[in-house]
């Protein structure tokens, strides 16, 4: 009995997996229909807009990739990097800033100079506290110096900062290392035609990933014309700041950024003669590749705006390592640890009763 329920059931089973099968199979004409009738109409609709897209690409082509590689020219990379000059800071408007910022800075000068002046003369106060109100007196003083000779001063620094880069330039055939960031630029042109045709949001991302990074390196090298003119016109208050005791914290950030935005240019050019070295030792299978070279190409793209960014980072780390192994230590740090030390040993030493006097 058992038997026959049991093959009645598995008889049941088999017609019915037959005509499931059977269903499926008469399914799959109707699903490749709708697939092909899909198919269709995405077809036409990029027919229909593959016309919009070729104009779109050809106007952002035209607009960015041309400029970018009119700027990637030896002589226009060149020119970029070594700008600005140094005389473009004694234009008049900012002399006419960096002068009312100066004036606007005298009676905090004055202020701070008296104060510190009335606390060695007529305060008694301990030895660490005199010794650092001396330094931060001397440092005021020449703080005033420093702030009224600002304009020669930072042009003293672009002057070097040029100069170096120039020498720096001179090191390698920096054609080689323009030329490879046109190609990267003209191959992004070729190929990004067929992607803006076959889908228009990842051929707009792509587009704008790589012209984000084209033309990333020349916003860093401009912007570091207007950093430079705005540490310039505050270099006053900078000073002051690093004058000062209290406020020196926030004053060795400004001053040191206002030397980082300067410099920027010589490591922007040690970045472009290194790529020029690295082309110029490839072998010529590689130079052949045209996949491989622009891979190079766009990671020294990447280079120009990240590098200038991690030197700066880079730098910020160097001194505070130095501050804490105690390398960078302030005349007044040095004056403090003195009369500490010289505090220890006067409350170490024993205070002997002077001997009576034995009469004649």
């Amino acid at each position: 009995m058992k038997i026959y329920k049991l093959s009645v059931i598995m008889g049941m089973l088999i017609i019915l997996s037959g005509q499931a099968a059977a269903i499926a199979l008469a399914a799959i004409p109707v699903i490749l229909a709708i697939i092909r009738q899909m198919l269709a109409c995405i077809v036409m609709k990029a027919a229909q807009s593959s016309t919009n897209l070729y104009i779109l690409y050809q106007f952002l082509d035209n607009t960015v990739i041309n400029s970018i590689k009119e700027m990637l020219a030896t002589d226009s990379l060149r020119d970029l990097i070594l700008f600005p000059e140094p005389g473009i800071i004694a234009d008049p408007v900012i002399v006419n800033l960096v002068e009312f910022l100066t004036h606007l800075m005298i009676p905090f000068y004055t202020l701070l100079v008296a104060s510190t002046a009335f606390y060695l003369l007529f305060t008694s106060g301990s030895i660490v506290g005199r010794a650092r109100a001396k330094s931060t007196l001397i440092k005021l003083i020449i703080a005033v110096v420093v702030t009224i000779f600002t304009v020669p001063i930072i042009q003293l620094l672009l002057d070097i900062s040029r100069k170096i880069s120039h020498i720096v330039l001179g090191f390698a055939d920096i054609g080689l290392a323009s030329k490879l960031l046109i190609t990267t630029a003209e191959s992004f042109s070729d190929d990004l035609l067929y992607l803006f045709l076959a889908s228009y949001w990842s051929g707009f991302a792509i587009f704008a990933l790589f012209s984000t990074l084209a033309i990333g390196m020349f916003v860093i090298l401009i912007l570091r014309f207007y950093m430079i003119v705005l540490w310039t016109i505050l270099f006053p208050v900078t000073i002051l700041l690093y004058a000062f005791h209290p406020l020196r914290r926030m004053g060795s950030v400004m001053l040191q950024q206002t030397i980082q935005w300067i410099f920027m240019q010589v490591v922007v050019s040690f970045l472009l003669v290194s790529i020029a070295i690295g082309v110029e030792s490839l072998p010529a299978h590689f130079l052949a590749n045209s996949y491989f070279m622009t891979a190079l190409g766009m990671v020294s793209f990447s280079l120009f705006i990240i590098l200038p960014f991690m030197t700066m980072g880079l730098m910020d780390m160097m001194a505070v390592v130095t501050r804490f192994g105690g390398i960078d230590i302030s005349t007044s740090g040095l004056i403090t640890i003195v009369d500490e030390m010289t505090i220890e040993e006067v409350g170490t030493q024993e205070i002997t009763p002077p001997s009576p006097v034995k009469p004649f």
